[in-house]
């Protein structure tokens, strides 16, 4: 007998597959699907199955039976709650500005939620709503510290035997044969053209030349006077002490915006200068990061350090500011105490983590891939990764990423875009994707996970989103909201197999066409 599939995953794949028959127009359906939920379902009660088995694996108690009518009962209500509330109406005003690049996708100021991105036609189940690089990467303090990587695009340019040599000789594994047999770098290493005393390495010289033309070619210590250096020392000093790389990532971001303005200038004048150092201030800004202090004490601390960390930044950019057209402008504008505490905080709130596969991760894919599913013993491979030495190998490639489109999107418990991040074989340079995870009808707003979901109560979801000072209210959070303590553990821990198995990746062609079955939206609330 097969095993039955958890009525929470049952219930959240429904939930899933509500939301996407309506926004695919699928009106009829959305219906019928609230209606079948309402009825319990052979696979719940699993009376057939359970006649020959006592206590079989994979049958329902009664327990879920009841609790899972509970959730309907809830789920419903928040869903008829939401579309009489008008959230569905997906009308966009005039005001609505597109990327410059995009043509499924905008951002428009919303009422309580400031601005935000809206789909500007329909978007099918699985299309990439966005391909862009990120405006700006750096690597967190728990990223694998054995490979090598790129400094602009973070692909790993190390092999495996180079990264076991990085680990200190006592107590490390041996590596098996058939990692030691490519005993060359994965990717060309290059090593930073300005002097030895930089560590740098890209993996080709479009990285080599794209670092070069912006952060790099301010901040690379080949470059920089003593003085300079002592400065940037004393700006990681300052990020280790408060264990925030944002702060360092600031740093960063602001050399790619003297750059960009300094570009500006060139090209039209010191007016094109002012221009893109307003639109810059603009955008890449938050509230000052002193403001997440929890007491008065903390407040005063992170404001003196917003003072030093300004004197030194001020010292590391002074020669290449001073060359700038209205360079008082610039000091004001970029690079004093509450510039850069803004800019912080823009960091802290919208940049992303990134977790890239390390070599051994990859070749671990590889291998199962080859072996098909099939039981080939014991594997060298699969018996390193499990020691000590392997599971620091397997460690992830970590790094914090600031994109636009991605700081543009609001929270969601149940979104309906993922974010990834890739190398691309075809195009150098690391990329940020976005792919909707269902239908989005035109006018929907396009929706991320801040915070993991799938298995987390509600009351522990809306405690980790305090951070960006809002409390989220969508369907999922209304509805558990309204649960027993109990029931809403009881739907979370169960919606775990959706992590194990992936049960949520449906087939493309399961999913309809945004533009099928156009019909009457009212339907929808009429039945809840």
């Amino acid at each position: 007998m097969g095993c039955v599939q958890p009525v929470q995953v049952e219930f959240y794949l429904w939930l899933d597959m509500f939301l996407h028959n309506y926004a695919s127009g699928k009106y009829a359906e959305a219906n019928d699907s609230i209606e079948g939920l309402r009825r319990p379902t052979k696979a719940l009660v699993n009376s057939d199955d359970s006649e020959d088995s006592d206590g079989a694996e994979g049958t329902s108690s009664n327990t879920d039976v009841d609790a899972r009518q509970r959730c309907i009962s809830s789920f419903a209500d928040a869903i008829g709650e939401y579309f009489s509330r008008g959230a569905a109406d997906t009308a966009l005003p005039d005001a609505c500005t597109s990327a410059p690049t995009a043509d499924s996708w905008a951002v428009r100021s919303s009422p309580g939620s400031g601005r935000t991105t809206f789909a500007i036609r329909d978007i099918m189940f699985g299309e990439e709503v966005m391909v862009q690089r990120p405006l700006s990467v750096l690597l967190t303090p728990d990223s694998n510290a054995t490979a090598l990587v790129c400094s602009e695009c973070f692909l790993v340019v190390s092999s495996l035997a180079e990264e076991w040599g990085r680990l200190p000789f006592e107590g490390r594994t041996r590596l098996p044969s058939l990692c030691v047999e490519g005993t060359h770098s994965m990717q060309e290493v290059r090593n930073c053209p300005c002097g030895d005393r930089c560590s740098a390495v890209f993996c080709s010289t479009h990285c080599e030349e794209r670092a070069l033309r912006g952060w790099h070619g301010l901040l690379c210590p080949s470059r920089l006077d003593p003085e300079q250096v002592k400065a940037y020392e004393a700006i990681v000093s300052i990020s280790e002490i408060w264990e925030n790389p944002h702060i360092l990532q600031a740093v960063r971001l602001t050399a790619d915006l003297l750059v960009s303005i300094q570009k500006a200038a060139g090209v039209e004048g010191s007016t094109k200068c002012s221009g893109t150092s307003d639109f810059d201030v603009d955008s890449l800004c938050s509230e000052l990061w002193e403001d997440g202090a929890c007491d008065s004490c903390g407040r005063d601390a992170r404001e003196q350090a917003m003072t030093d960390l300004a004197t030194h930044v001020q010292i590391l950019f002074g020669s290449f500011r001073d060359a700038m057209p209205e360079s008082r402008t610039a000091m004001q504008q970029l690079l004093g105490p509450h510039a850069l505490s803004r800019r912080i905080g823009m960091l802290e709130l919208v940049c992303i983590r990134v977790d890239l596969d390390s070599p051994l991760t990859s070749m671990l894919a590889q291998h199962d891939e080859s072996a098909g599913g099939a039981s080939i013993g014991v594997c060298p491979l699969t018996s390193f990764a499990a020691t000590e030495t392997g599971q620091q190998m397997e460690q992830a490639v970590s790094a914090s990423a600031l994109d636009s489109f991605v700081a543009f999107c609001n929270h969601s418990c149940i979104p309906n875009v993922d974010v990834n991040f890739r190398h691309d074989a075809a195009r150098p340079g690391l990329w940020c994707v976005a792919t909707a995870s269902r239908a989005i009808e035109e006018g929907e707003e396009l929706t991320i996970q801040y915070v993991p979901v799938v298995t987390i109560p509600v009351a522990d979801r809306q405690a980790s989103l305090q951070r960006w000072g809002f409390e989220c209210s969508c369907i999922r959070c209304v509805a558990e909201g309204r649960l027993s303590a109990n029931d809403a553990d009881w739907f979370c821990k169960g919606c775990a197999e959706l992590e194990m198995d992936s049960a949520s990746d449906a087939d493309a062609d399961s999913y309809p066409s945004a533009d099928e079955l156009r019909g009457c939206k009212n339907a929808v609330s009429e039945y809840c």
